[in-house]
């Protein structure tokens, strides 16, 4: 042992693990007891061995022995990481390290966090065996610059840093990643170097997203003595399926590291007696913008005021925006920058960042994203398509407003990862800033139903659990109903394979041919190319009429003499096209080899075949539509209209615990009531036409709305009520 005192226990003392990170470690060191590790171990012995352990792990998945640690997101799996590199070097002499990240953000977020002592995320700071000489971290883009002289140094220990992203790509272009390719530096590729060390352990972070890449092809072919995979996420989706991981020796679940306040407490937010219905797209973006800023004040003063108290570093909350596509981002950062938009307080305090971006705005935008932890961070307002992926790991998002977003479970698993870590690295007790919030208006509810499901990651305590081999998809396979038409072809080419001489095969390579040739034929007349004509008859409105045109037939016409020469004549043109015409002798030949397949396959169809008639409803005439004059006839969707409120409702996932946040927006509008009601009419778009025609029907029955409303509301609640009401329902 290279350094007495150091061993799992004291290695986790030093680097102030917590008790999921030490834990793992402790059942590394276990596993490392009962095998003493090289090339030549057997897998599978090895993999009786852990079973015994830990009977959750049921299966290696790789080519090599290889285990996983399903930690949630906010643990600290990056920490873990360099924990396991400390323990294997300082307690089993292991210099070789190879770490795969799935994609650039991972990449460099792992080299930061490996290579620079003075990042606050250093993995190695503070331990004595590194303090001299620090690991030597060589990356995808430093390998091939390392020189002969420093591959290999025993005093070294050497972390291999890899974008298996990169390696996928360069496979998918060239075939062969440049990290195979010869080096002219130390005299074979990088590759072969890796593979010829004796003790070159992989450590996979997120491992989920790429367990079946063709980069893992290569990265088998290393014959590494161990793989460790770290994920939140032990489990694959494949189609409607989900594949759990059979390597798991150890899982933390996200319903644990709520309730030991590991992470932020996640909860959902939307506004008291809220009905979407009563909102258009538009309208609900913005509404749940404006709360969301609510929130974020609410938050920024609290933070503020726990740094005065508590002597605390500064911490300066940013509410994430994750938009639909590029198009909805560039709607909604115009209108967030816009003096609509709190006075345009926002303007330069926003910034929108998506793949679409190049040159000088993507390096703006990427520079700023970075600096969102910072003291000096003036950012507060984050404008994303889809979701920022694992890796971006910040400690001040508080405020998520996923707007048009897809379902429950994607709202819980990828919407609230990003902001479960805690700033100060435990929580406070204050509840505000120690939860992250989603604004969730029009899913508030399935939101809070999907969190207290026992299978919801809020909840389950285990994704991997320990039960038997389910076999029962293991005979199954897809089949696909074949017609009496192809099944006789497939039939057909068996028997060349069994012919006793190139003659025979000939023969009945010609009658496929054939066959083929009178089938397309029938095809071609029962289903000519579509000529409808250009005027239509005037018919009665419910009327039927066929949409395929005269010359079509149907099965039972197949009978006809006049149909079967029609379909003959076309069996040999199409032959004739084919270059067909060359098998045969003669003509009269090819028309003979027809005529023997013809027949039955016209009858063939006859009886398999049921028709199905396309139809098409043709309107007798254009219509129009118009408005006659009329007054309002008020009923209950005026005089009990709910007023929309705007106390916000904020309920914990995990517990269900209730708080509330009271109007303080004072928000004016410069609009007169009639004028906001009438922009509601002409939002409505086509349905409505406004016109010389319907001017003043439409401010008429404006008038009478407003006269109605004001019985029972005062301006503001009309103003409250508008910002909800679509006229046009």
């Amino acid at each position: 042992m290279l350094y007495p005192e150091y061993d799992h226990e004291y290695i986790s003392e030093q680097m102030s693990l917590r008790d999921p990170q030490a834990e793992s470690l402790t059942i590394l060191d276990r596993i490392m007891g009962i095998t003493r590790l090289s090339k030549d171990t057997s897998p599978e012995a090895l993999l009786r061995e852990i079973t015994s352990l830990y009977p959750i792990c049921k299966d290696f998945e790789r080519a090599f022995p290889s285990i996983t640690f399903a930690l949630a997101t906010g643990v600290g799996k990056t920490k873990l990481m360099g924990a396991f590199v400390t323990y294997l070097y300082t307690c089993h002499g292991i210099r070789n390290f190879f770490v795969l990240a799935p994609n650039l953000t991972i990449y460099n977020k792992l080299i930061d966090d490996f290579d620079k002592p003075d990042n606050p995320k250093y993995v190695f700071g503070g331990l004595d065996c590194f303090s001299q000489k620090k690991p030597r971290v060589i990356t995808g883009d430093t390998y091939r610059e390392q020189l002969p002289g420093q591959m290999g140094l025993e005093e070294s220990v050497n972390i291999n840093i890899f974008n298996i992203g990169k390696i996928n790509a360069e496979m998918r272009k060239d075939n062969l990643p440049l990290i195979k390719r010869l080096s002219e530096y130390i005299g074979q590729s990088y590759f072969d170097y890796l593979a010829g060390c004796e003790d070159l352990v992989i450590l996979m972070d997120e491992s989920h997203h790429y367990r079946a890449d063709r980069g893992m092809a290569v990265i088998n072919e290393l014959r590494p003595l161990l793989g460790l995979e770290l994920t939140a996420t032990p489990q694959v989706e494949k189609g409607t399926k989900t594949i759990k991981f059979k390597n798991v020796v150890y899982e933390y679940s996200l319903a644990k590291a709520i309730v030991d306040g590991y992470v932020k407490e996640p909860a959902a937010a939307t506004r008291k007696d809220f009905s979407p219905g009563n909102y258009n797209m538009v309208e609900l973006d913005r509404l749940k913008l404006k709360d969301a800023i609510r929130l974020h004040r609410a938050t920024k003063v609290e933070l503020e005021v726990y740094a005065v108290n508590e002597s605390a570093k500064r911490v300066l909350p940013f509410v994430l925006v994750v938009c639909r596509d590029t198009d909805h981002a560039n709607e909604i950062k115009e209108y967030i920058t816009s003096a609509d938009f709190f006075d345009g307080y926002y303007a330069d305090k926003t910034i929108e960042v998506h793949s679409n971006q190049r040159g000088q705005e993507k390096d703006e935008n990427v520079t700023r994203l970075v600096g969102l932890e910072r003291d000096d961070n003036t950012v507060e307002i984050v404008i994303h398509v889809n979701m920022l992926k694992e890796g971006w790991d910040v400690t001040n998002l508080y405020t998520i407003v996923p707007l048009r977003a897809a379902s429950s479970q994607t709202l819980i698993e990828q919407t609230i990862g990003r902001g479960l870590r805690l700033p100060f690295g435990k929580r406070t007790g204050n509840a505000i800033i120690d939860r992250v919030t989603v604004v969730a208006h029009e899913r508030f509810d399935k939101l809070i139903e999907e969190a207290n499901n026992e299978s919801s990651i809020i909840r389950a305590e285990n994704i991997i659990t320990i039960e038997e081999d389910d076999d029962s998809e293991k005979d199954k396979e897809s089949v696909t109903a074949k017609t009496h038409y192809q099944i006789h072809i497939d039939e057909m080419e068996k028997k060349i394979h069994h012919a006793q001489n190139d003659e025979s095969k000939e023969a009945i390579i010609q009658e496929i041919a054939v066959t083929r040739a009178v089938n397309k034929a029938i095809v071609e007349i029962m289903n000519p190319p579509q000529q409808y004509p250009t005027k239509t008859a005037l018919v009665t409105q419910s009327e039927i009429v066929p949409a395929t045109p005269p010359a079509s037939i149907t099965t039972a016409g197949l009978a006809k003499e006049d149909v079967k020469t029609r379909i003959f004549k076309q069996a040999k043109q199409n032959l004739v096209a084919e270059g067909h015409l060359t098998l045969v002798d003669t003509e009269k030949e090819l028309e003979q080899r027809i005529a023997n397949v013809f027949q039955p396959l016209i009858e063939q169809r006859i009886r398999s075949t049921i028709d199905i008639p396309d139809i098409a409803l043709i309107p007798k005439v254009e219509r129009t539509y118009g408005f006659n004059d009329f007054d309002l006839q008020f009923t209950s969707i005026y005089t009990s209209y709910r007023v929309p409120s705007a106390t916000l409702h904020i309920e914990t996932l995990k517990d269900n615990k209730v708080s509330v946040l009271n109007d303080d927006t004072g928000e004016v509008l410069t609009d007169t009531l009639e004028d906001m009601l009438l922009m509601e009419l002409l939002n409505i778009g086509d349905k409505i036409a406004y016109n010389d025609q319907y001017d003043s029907l439409w401010h008429k029955l404006i008038r009478q709305a407003l006269a109605e409303l004001h019985k029972n509301m005062t301006d503001g609640e009309v103003i409250n009520a508008n910002q909800g009401f679509n006229v046009g329902k």
